[in-house]
């Protein structure tokens, strides 16, 4: 894979797009120093959990950590988990996806500094009908890639202004079990 860009002078970020790489090359790019190093570890340690309760397509990382910002307070982390599964799941995978659904959830119960998010992901065709769930799926997806394009101009509670709503910074795409998985799913 491509090494992952630097951070941009002018907005202090991740330059605009969507970038993937390896929890490996994450780390070589924006866990520079021991804070961000132990962020990072945090991530994995959550990531793994949930992974040991439902498979994992991807995750989106964006937010203060693919910044300048030399001690990030979180990481912001998007899952997104194969449909198919979420039907199948026992109360137990249920309660620990509903963690990782849950705004701030994962910060007060597993005392991580990860601020997560869950996004059923749905196998389609290019050509599939449109259909409401669909649609569903598709505005899930799209919010969450303009939103994470997006950067406040000023601190915390600032006015915003129009440029604002312009994409101006990236997030990193991290493919866990990837998108082609198939068959029941089972906890060892």
């Amino acid at each position: 894979m491509a090494e992952l860009p630097g951070i941009e002078v002018a907005t202090q970020a991740l330059p605009e797009g969507r970038y993937r790489a390896t929890e490996s090359e994450l780390r070589k790019s924006y866990a520079t120093t021991s804070f961000r190093s132990l962020l990072l570890d945090e991530w994995v340690v959550a990531t793994e959990f949930l992974r040991s309760n439902v498979p994992l397509c991807s995750a989106w990382i964006g937010g203060s950590f693919l910044t300048s910002k030399p001690n990030p307070g979180d990481i912001d982390s998007i899952y997104f988990v194969d449909e198919q599964y979420l039907a199948g799941l026992t109360e137990d995978q249920h309660r620990a996806l509903g963690l990782f659904a849950k705004p701030g959830a994962v910060k007060s119960v597993l005392d991580l500094r990860i601020d997560s998010y869950i996004v059923p992901w749905r196998a389609n065709a290019t050509t599939a009908r449109d259909t409401p769930e669909l649609r569903t799926y598709y505005e899930n997806r799209g919010y969450w890639d303009d939103l994470w394009s997006k950067q406040r101009s000023g601190p915390n509670g600032a006015t915003p202004v129009r440029l604002d709503s312009h994409p101006r910074r990236g997030y990193v795409e991290v493919i866990l079990d990837g998108y082609d998985q198939t068959g029941p799913f089972h906890v060892s």
